[in-house]
């Protein structure tokens, strides 16, 4: 055998040296011959190349070329977004697992032959670090980036997108891009699901290493995933010859680039990302491939990092499978604590079914995070709205947004009641110039006021029941009896109505003449000659008069109350403009003008509980001018009247509640803001919480607050309403008497339609004003004495 081979290569160099011998002849014995021999050589040889060879280079070559053009073009198309992560996501591998194995199937086109001259669609993956903030950026082209986070939002639901532009950064100090240690297949022994290779769990989450090993150091750094799956067919024989698992197994080629300001920052990130798989390591690139990479830095930067693109040629890549992506690829844990890393505190919530959103409204009154524009329609407004929030929190602005369509419409009156001047000359630069306003400071005594004692057509024993709970709502702590007061306000309805020497003694009931009946005996005595024989309150009044001369009886009952009184009376504005001898006539000016209101209760410097009385006894004044709709059967008959109240925990007694139990029947709607539902009276918060039907609650400032709405509303719990974000309320609407599931918006701020500042000039000190004298009657004909 070694002859013959030894053979066969003799004849092959005799062979070779026969044609050179017959070559050489012919060009010596026939030289023009040998020219068209060669030449029909040549011609034949470049025939070959130009109509064979370089056709099939070129149809080689033409799906590289195919997928540069693509890749190309979608990095045109790529859109980036940033992951604001949520403090109550927890981390799940399985369903990140599931979610790349459907990601394989979208990033795959639709036919398998697509794939050699189209590519596949990539998406990238990156980890920043940049002047101490950390950021996590996903990109990819639009519609493959929503579904791409659609998706992602299901296993995360409360993680939040930021669409960024990305600019374009310098070449980084610092490189170098990955690679396998072994052969890719060696990695699929981490496996987690059943194989035969067994089962190695991993107990360490990548994004959180990294994150951690960013926070370190100082410096700016980033590790950017480039992920493409393989081709279908080439999926499929891999998974038939490792017997891959058909969850988790889906195949793709991913290209891992770290840059950093420094080599030791550099070395610490790869190290981490060293660490994920022992079987088989992920180190740096070769040195060859360093200095290739080195010297077309620009490229390499500008072209491939900064588009986030995959390359063809300039690698290495390395193979994962989805279960390896699931554990490379993961938001961080709630339990991360690291510097510079902006995270939602609420968990988001989508507006539910039924609530109406981009339904074209002219001024909607919420947004959610997801762009949605939700409404508080006039029907749902029925059932009237209560907003909570301390200071800065977006109470107010809320209340602004949502009046702007009612005070705007000239068929409807408006009533406002503030407790702040600023934010009152905000409400009324929302009212158009051509509407009229009414304006009633209780710091500026002017044209009119609001004693609504001087009502001599509501029934008495209403007013004087209404007048006790005005002063059991602000005063109920200080005052033991609350029946003097009222009993006094019936003795003089009664005394008006019987004698005309007190009908022009006491032309209208103020607080002077009910602090006279409690302070006076001469006046009180004359009150009683004037009241029927054997009368209940003739009897009441004459032994009531009996103890109270009694001192240790007058120091436990009226004492107190003529403390309050005195506290009243003794603010001079404050005085002039509850006993105003004009009281403001709210009938004509709601139903006939259809105007505006508005009250401010002054100054808090003669205390809190004096701005809340004042604005109480307007409400009441609002409660019974509104009550003559009571009677009007049909409820299309009945004109609605729109109520806001600003700060209104102060006045939350039995007017309040009267109005809300009976808004429908006597036309109003209220809109009503404070801090917190701890400010409101005790008794009336659980009556408020039930009447009220629509709620929006900023961030709680109280524990006992935010357990109670947590309690109320299943979907968030307690921490969720002690760290809710600044402008951002829990929002629980009643539709059709039913309530609704809780969701989160922020309120819609009009500042453009505030251009009305100065149209309604704020009312000027009536320096005039004369109250009515307290005076004494004189005992006519048909009075006894005593």
């Amino acid at each position: 055998m070694a002859n013959g081979g030894k053979n066969a290569g003799n004849l092959r160099t005799l062979f070779i040296l026969l044609i050179l011998v017959g070559l050489a002849s012919l060009w010596f014995y026939h030289k023009e011959l040998f020219i068209l021999v060669s030449s029909l050589s040549i011609a034949s040889i470049i025939a070959t190349l130009l109509f064979v060879v370089l056709p099939i280079a070129i149809l080689l070559s033409l799906p590289w070329i195919s997928r540069i053009y693509q890749y190309f073009q979608r990095s045109k198309q790529l859109e980036t977004v940033r992951l604001v992560i949520s403090k109550v996501d927890e981390q799940n591998r399985i369903d990140m697992i599931n979610f790349f194995d459907f990601l394989n199937g979208v990033l795959l086109p639709a036919f398998s032959v697509q794939y050699y001259y189209q590519g596949s669609n990539y998406f990238s993956w990156e980890i920043k670090s940049m002047q101490g903030q950390k950021e996590i950026y996903i990109s990819a082209t639009g519609d493959l980036l929503s579904t791409i986070l659609r998706n992602l939002q299901s296993i995360y639901p409360h993680v939040r997108f930021e669409k960024v532009e990305q600019a374009k950064e310098p070449v980084p100090k610092e490189f170098m891009q990955l690679q396998l240690e072994r052969k890719w297949f060696k990695s699929l022994e981490t496996v987690e699901l059943d194989s035969d290779f067994g089962a190695i769990k991993y107990d360490k989450s990548l994004t959180d290493s990294l994150l951690a090993a960013m926070d370190e150091v100082d410096g700016n750094a980033g590790v950017q995933f480039v992920v493409a799956p393989y081709s279908l067919n080439k999926q499929k024989r891999n998974r038939l010859k490792y017997r891959l698992a058909k969850v988790g197994g889906a195949l793709f080629e991913c290209e891992v680039r770290v840059y950093a300001d420094n080599n030791q920052i550099l070395k610490g990130l790869i190290g981490t990302i060293g660490e994920v798989n022992t079987n088989n390591s992920i180190v740096p690139e070769s040195i060859m491939r360093y200095e290739l990479r080195k010297y077309f830095q620009q490229y390499w930067w500008n072209f491939l990092v900064s588009n986030k693109m995959p390359s063809l040629f300039f690698g290495p890549k390395m193979t994962f499978a989805s279960y390896h992506l699931a554990t490379l690829m993961q938001l961080p844990s709630p339990r991360l604590r690291v510097g510079g890393m902006k995270r939602f505190t609420n968990r988001r919530l989508p507006v539910p079914a039924g609530i109406p959103v981009n339904d074209g409204a002219e001024f909607p009154l919420l947004e959610t995070e997801d762009g949605v524009k939700v409404t508080l329609t006039e029907e749902m407004f029925g059932r009237h709205l209560l907003v909570l929030g301390g200071g800065a929190s977006g109470k107010t602005m809320t209340l602004t947004s949502h009046m702007i369509s009612y005070i705007s419409n000239r068929d409807q009156p408006s009533i406002i009641i503030s407790s702040n001047p600023n934010e009152a000359k905000d409400f009324l630069s929302l009212v158009p110039s051509d509407r009229k306003v009414y304006i009633i400071d209780m710091d500026t005594p002017g044209e009119w006021g609001v004693n609504f004692m001087s009502n001599d057509e509501t029934p008495a024993d209403i007013m004087a029941e209404n007048l006790v709970g005005i002063f059991q709502a602000v005063f109920g702590s200080k005052i033991k009896n609350m029946d003097f007061i009222g009993q006094a306000y019936l003795a003089l309805r009664a005394a008006r109505e019987l004698s005309p020497a007190w009908k022009e003694a006491v032309p209208a009931i103020d607080l002077r003449h009910i602090k006279e009946v409690l302070a006076n005996e001469k006046y009180r005595l004359r009150l009683i000659q004037a009241l029927p024989p054997d009368s209940t309150l003739r009897r009441y009044w004459i032994e009531r008069t009996q103890l109270i001369r009694n001192p240790r009886y007058f120091v436990t009952y009226i004492a107190p109350i003529l403390t309050v009184f005195g506290r009243i009376l003794s603010t001079e504005r404050l005085t002039k403009t509850l006993c105003h001898p004009n009281t403001i006539d709210l009938k004509r000016i709601l139903y006939e003008e259809k105007a505006v209101v508005l009250m401010h209760g002054g100054k808090w410097d003669f205390g809190f509980d004096m701005n809340a009385f004042s604005s109480s006894m307007f409400l009441a004044h609002v409660y019974h001018t509104l009550l003559e709709q009571f009677y009007i059967p049909l409820p299309k008959e009945r004109l609605m009247t729109n109520l806001f109240l600003d700060d209104f925990a102060g006045f939350t007694g039995r007017m309040m509640m009267m109005l809300c139990t009976r808004g429908r029947r006597i036309g109003v709607r209220i809109a009503a803001s404070s801090n917190t539902i701890e400010d409101i009276n005790g008794s009336v918060q659980n009556f408020l919480d039930s009447i009220i039907g629509n709620k929006i609650i900023f961030r709680s400032y109280t524990p006992d607050d935010a357990k109670r709405w947590s309690g109320l509303m299943d979907r968030l719990e307690y921490d969720d309403f002690m760290h809710l974000t600044p402008y951002h309320a829990a929002v629980w609407f009643m539709i059709n008497n039913e309530r609704q599931e809780p969701f989160i918006a922020k309120p819609i701020l009009y500042d453009h339609e505030m251009k009305y500042r100065d149209m309604h000039p704020w009312p000027e000190e009536n320096r005039n004003l004369k109250l009515h004298d307290i005076v004494m009657p004189q005992v006519g004909k048909g009075e006894q004495a005593i």
